[in-house]
């Protein structure tokens, strides 16, 4: 999921500037249609979520959701270290 650079982009975008995909392309330079594809992604992983304002659809991060997601992803990867 996060393995690609254009996701972890707009995950880390979004976590402090919620918006649509709209935006989100014209920010990145992006087809909207490539961040479409990236945002359902995060969204079925559980690392954007959306509500709707008017007649847009506003992405943002659930900040506990990804908090715990580092979380344990660091604990994963110091399983790895030698202890010294």
């Amino acid at each position: 999921m996060l393995n690609d650079p254009t996701r972890v982009a707009l995950l880390s975008h979004l976590d402090c500037h919620p918006g649509s995909v709209t935006e989100l392309a014209a920010t990145f330079s992006l087809a909207q249609p490539t961040v479409s594809i990236h945002v359902r992604q995060l969204r079925e992983a559980g690392l954007a979520e959306s509500r709707r304002e008017g007649g847009r659809t506003i992405y943002s991060v659930p900040r506990g959701r990804v908090e715990r997601l580092l979380t344990e992803t660091g604990d994963l990867l110091l399983r790895f270290c030698d202890p010294e």
